[in-house]
């Protein structure tokens, strides 16, 4: 548990059948667990008169008291030698992939309550979903590096098309399912970054992907422009294909294996996840606090040459001041993000709110508009990690899918957001409209944000206690 407490878990497996047959947990290791435990598999199974109890040389089992409970039921103990290898291999199994599995790279549950719940739902779902099989049977790769690859390689047949076809449809098509792919990879990736670091580090994990996806608009957009001056416009996608060709076999040999597949996630299950009040919380905050900032940036433009008096042609420097500090805010809110990541999503949301609305008075000055525009980039989205790890977190058995819906939250802020600006740009505001509109949306982050670290401030004292 977060609060340095321990909560243990004593289980009876029937073979015959690879049915849970009974379960108990406890704040201790004493027999009594474990008598506990024999009792729940009695009344399960009516009795348990003749059967054999296996186990290894615990304590607990070979205590007289259990010795006594076993007697009572009619069950016969069996034990390996010691320091038999194969000795109770089947109950080991048992419980490591079920830590795995409630815990989804935790390191601790925040509540006694939900520690229960989890186990509750996973003890539940073992005998009405899938039952554990002795022997893994089932070998090969974790979902993460065959949907990356695959992701990576439409991403490529489609640049590939784009860069050999002439028709309109098919280009549109092409299009189309490389921007689903590339959906589908970020998905993933994230997940898999944050598998790789650890619990630890997820959100510095996340922070450092983020970074580079950030990095990758301020430095390939321009590139890739260039490049299609001397190269024609069927160039570019010719080097996108070629990169995405080489991101696989880099993939392939760096993204580790994560094992044998245990279990296959029901829809159901996935669904169940989004129940969580929490995680919508945090795609409510996904979803306003790229909507405020980019509402503002997709129309800073006319702010900077209408009312700062910036050059037209300057402009393209001002936004790579943006550009550098989004990356360097992202990684710098995901380092952040591992030890204090409630006071860095709502830091992030008041300094994003505050800097929008110096904008709005300061729009005059032009170098006063560029240092805010920077640190825009900077606070702005420097929370995006850390979110995206509280949503891994919140969704439990449904990382991949809360991770999809934090960049479609992201991307549905942002359309909704722009489309608002749009409309106050055309407003008596003029080109403050834009980020008057960013300010109000930023502003509403601090909504969940705050929602999330008061759920958080209730729940750690009574885990203490």
């Amino acid at each position: 548990m977060s609060g340095g407490t321990f909560r243990y878990l004593a289980t009876v497996i029937d073979l015959a059948s690879r049915r849970l047959a009974g379960w108990a947990i406890a704040d201790h290791m004493r027999a009594d667990l474990v008598i506990d435990a024999l009792h729940a598999s009695e009344r399960t199974r009516g009795n348990l008169t003749g059967a054999i109890f296996h186990s290894d040389h615990g304590a607990q089992y070979c205590s007289r008291a259990f010795a006594d409970a076993c007697r009572e039921a009619g069950v016969t103990q069996s034990m390996s030698a010691v320091g038999s290898s194969a000795d109770n291999a089947l109950a080991e199994s048992f419980n490591a992939t079920c830590k795995r599995e409630t815990l989804q790279g935790r390191q601790a549950w925040d509540t006694e309550r939900e520690a229960h719940l989890d186990l509750f739902r996973r003890l539940h779902r073992c005998n009405t979903v899938r039952r554990f099989v002795l022997a893994s049977l089932a070998c090969g790769l974790a979902p993460s590096l065959p949907v990356l690859v695959a992701a990576l390689a439409v991403f490529a047949a489609g640049h590939v098309t784009v860069a050999l076809g002439s028709n309109f449809t098919v280009l549109l098509a092409a299009r189309i399912l490389t921007a689903i792919a590339t959906g589908a990879f970020w998905a993933v990736a994230n997940v898999a970054a944050t598998r790789a670091a650890g619990p630890a580090a997820s959100a510095r994990a996340l922070g450092l992907v983020g970074a580079g996806a950030m990095l990758a608009n301020v430095v390939g957009v321009p590139i890739g422009a260039f490049a299609g001056q001397f190269m024609g416009w069927r160039g570019p996608f010719w080097a996108l294909a070629g990169l995405a060709a080489a991101a696989i076999v880099l993939i392939a040999r760096t993204v580790p294996h994560e094992g044998p597949v245990q279990q296959t996630v029901s829809i159901h299950s996935e669904v169940t996840a989004l129940r969580s009040g929490r995680l919508r919380l945090v795609l409510a905050a996904c979803a306003t606090t790229t909507g405020g900032v980019l509402a503002a940036y997709s129309y800073i433009a006319p702010l900077l040459t209408g009312r700062s008096g910036i050059a037209p042609g300057l402009v393209p420097l001002v936004l790579v001041g943006f550009g550098v500090g989004a990356p360097a805010g992202s990684l710098v809110g995901g380092r952040l993000g591992d030890r204090r990541p409630h006071t860095v999503t709502i830091v992030a949301a008041a300094g994003a709110t505050l800097l929008l609305l110096a904008i709005c008075l300061l729009a005059g000055y032009a170098v006063a508009t560029i240092v805010l525009v920077t640190l825009l980039g900077f606070f702005g989205l420097g929370a995006n990690p850390v979110l995206m790890s509280l949503a891994v977190r919140y969704a439990r058995q449904a990382p991949v899918l809360a991770s999809a819906l934090t960049v479609s939250a992201f991307n549905l802020g942002t359309a909704i957001g722009s489309w608002i600006a749009g409309l106050a740009l055309g407003s008596r505001l003029g080109s403050t409209g834009p980020v008057v509109v960013g300010t109000v949306i930023a502003a509403l982050t601090l909504i969940p944000t705050v929602a999330l670290a008061a759920r958080h401030a209730v729940a750690a004292p009574l885990e203490q206690a």
